[in-house]
């Protein structure tokens, strides 16, 4: 099998970083990131988004170049890993979206203090990402209302 170089993204609260340890439990061979595992700067913005995703691209490929396939979790947008620097036409990627209901948004972020417009901006950001999602050749949408093991293999698929 060609190595894979696998994002999984969604907004805040769908369950991105809760899924990695069960991906390293059921893929042992796969190089298994949380995007934000680098650090993550009190005033993130698109520069530090696209600087990031660039990280982990040159990762995966240097991983391929070892036979080994990649999945990075995190809010990451489609176009952008396809605008990277990194990013040639002849990787394996494929994109997912762990998706979940507005109102488990809402009442995930609720929980952790967000405050109600960042919540909504939450909401809109899955539509947007969905969208682009969507968008790509080889992708999946995942039900992020689902057991962590079942999202985890969902991802597998």
């Amino acid at each position: 099998m060609r190595e894979l170089i696998i994002f999984i993204t969604g907004v805040s609260g769908v369950g991105k970083s809760s899924v990695v340890p069960k991906l390293r439990e059921l893929m042992p061979s796969f190089a298994i990131h949380d995007f934000d595992e680098v650090g993550v700067p009190e005033d993130v913005d698109v520069a530090w988004r696209l600087k990031t995703t660039d990280h982990w691209l040159k990762q995966a490929k240097e991983n391929m170049s070892q036979g080994k396939s990649t999945i990075i979790c995190g809010v990451s947008k489609p176009e952008e890993v396809l605008d990277s620097s990194e990013f040639s036409h002849t990787l394996n990627l494929r994109f997912g979206l762990i998706k979940i209901s507005d109102s488990l948004i809402r009442e995930r972020l609720t929980e952790r203090g967000n405050e109600i417009e960042l919540i909504q901006d939450n909401i809109n950001w899955a539509n947007i990402l969905e969208k682009e999602v969507k968008a790509t050749k080889n992708h999946s949408i995942i039900n992020g209302e689902q057991e962590l093991s079942a999202i985890a293999n969902d991802i597998i698929q």
